[in-house]
């Protein structure tokens, strides 16, 4: 092994798909041995109402709808928009993060945050915008560990990420 950490990258298979217990197999590889461990995926987590919502009228407020995902988890809802300026000093990003639990099924980011938000617009001199960007990510709370030669710890979980290009009016 290398002087780094161990790694093991790219989709582990599964017997199965959906919610409910697994079981994972990896063959492992020159770093890492094989392992075979079993993991409760949560109902797949979807953001309902992504397509809907590549303007935002920031006055509005924002409605993020969902369904799915580890009922004792969270949600976390994020954006970010730059006002573009002639010049680095005169370029401003703004961003915000909310978490909502994922029972809620549904958040609204309050126009008091998006009226924060510079809206989207062409930076001086350019004849198109650069839009802002609006995610939603899921992380589940239970991690199945795995045991393997040549790593110290290793660990099974899901997340679930979703990103849309976003017009901030």
């Amino acid at each position: 092994m290398g002087t780094g950490p161990a790694s093991l990258c790219g989709p582990v298979g599964r017997e199965g798909r959906g919610q409910g217990r697994q079981l994972t197999k990896r063959a492992g590889g020159a770093d890492v041995g094989p392992f075979t461990a079993s993991y409760a995926f949560p109902t797949p987590f979807s953001w309902t109402n992504q397509s809907s919502l590549a303007t935002i009228v920031r006055a509005n407020g924002v409605t993020i709808n969902w369904t799915g995902g580890d009922p004792a988890g969270y949600v976390t809802i994020a954006g970010q928009s730059t006002l573009a300026g002639a010049t680095a000093a005169t370029t401003a990003t703004v961003s915000f993060t909310c978490t909502a639990r994922v029972s809620d099924g549904t958040f609204t980011v309050p126009p008091v945050v998006l009226l924060a938000m510079p809206p989207t617009a062409a930076a001086p001199g350019a004849t198109f915008a650069t839009p802002g960007t609006l995610s939603v990510t899921h992380i589940g709370t239970t991690v199945t560990q795995i045991n393997a030669t040549g790593i110290e710890i290793g660990g099974i979980g899901s997340v679930f990420a979703f990103g849309n290009s976003a017009t901030y009016q």
